[in-house]
């Protein structure tokens, strides 16, 4: 769940070389709603943020771009849509870039654990909780210091040592505007979703880059990743955490770059799909 603040530092890098595509997810960004999503966002559900879901929507963003085929890039949860994608349409991908992006979500594996339990826990006391105190709470949280945010970003090590709060603050306020319930409906369908089946059957090239101190997508997923996904290759940031992108950009552009120049050598560079989540 990212807008522009994140895929800013990649983009521009890639378009050097490459047609570069970024879309929003549904109800993020500049991507609106299926539908309003009415009091205590009854009118919407997990299904309808699904990530088979956002891989429609994807195969829906690159037909009305003119996009026969493309290399996709994912980061974060933008690692499960982007498999799903090369499940739904396996023909018109060139590539497949995983920036700290695992192929399910990060509550199965966060500092290596399973705590979906403890996820459901917290969406079930939050659904109870009168409707105006989830969101005064969130907004608070979110939208009154960006520097609280951050440093707790920097506790679960969401983002690293390096990040800065100026190149952060634009997504902490993003996030602080959003429907927590609306949030939670769309972290349930994240959770509810894996991709550890397409991995075996990739024939793409593929990238896997890993941050040593993410703990969304910790260095053995990412191994696991590169050992499943034939003609894969492993890169490692040091130093940094989930938000590597934003956290080490000049290492990421270099490691994209290189990865899809050497791809594209001596054919017509395809188009990139870069996903905002």
């Amino acid at each position: 769940m990212c807008p522009d603040s994140h895929w800013r530092y990649l983009a521009p890098a890639l378009a050097r070389d490459h047609r570069v595509i970024v879309w929003d997810l549904r109800g993020l960004g500049r991507s609106g709603m299926p539908r309003p999503p009415g009091y205590r966002a009854r009118n919407v559900t997990a299904q309808d943020f699904s990530v088979e879901a956002l891989a429609r929507d994807l195969e829906a963003v690159l037909d009305d771009a003119g996009a026969g085929r493309a290399a996709l890039v994912g980061h974060s949860m933008g690692g499960q849509t982007i498999l799903e994608g090369y499940r739904r349409f396996p023909e018109r991908v060139t590539a497949l870039a995983f920036v700290t992006a695992p192929y399910e979500s990060a509550t199965r594996m966060f500092y290596g654990r399973d705590v979906t339990r403890l996820t459901r826990a917290l969406d079930r006391a939050v659904r109870l909780l009168p409707r105006p105190a989830p969101v005064l709470a969130w907004r608070a949280l979110l939208l009154v210091d960006p520097a609280v945010p951050h440093t707790l970003g920097r506790l679960v090590r969401a983002v690293g040592p390096d990040a800065r709060l100026d190149d952060l603050a634009a997504y902490y306020r993003h996030l602080g505007f959003l429907d927590p319930l609306v949030v939670l409906k769309m972290a349930e369908a994240m959770r509810a979703h894996s991709a550890e089946d397409v991995l075996g059957t990739v024939t793409v090239p593929a990238l896997v880059l890993a941050a040593d101190l993410d703990t969304f997508c910790p260095i053995g997923v990412a191994e696991t990743m590169h050992e499943r996904i034939p003609n894969a290759e492993l890169v490692l940031i040091e130093g940094a955490a989930h938000a590597a992108i934003v956290e080490r950009p000049e290492q990421v552009n270099a490691a994209v770059r290189s990865f899809l120049e050497r791809h594209a050598r001596g054919r017509r560079p395809p188009s990139t799909g870069a996903h905002r989540g």
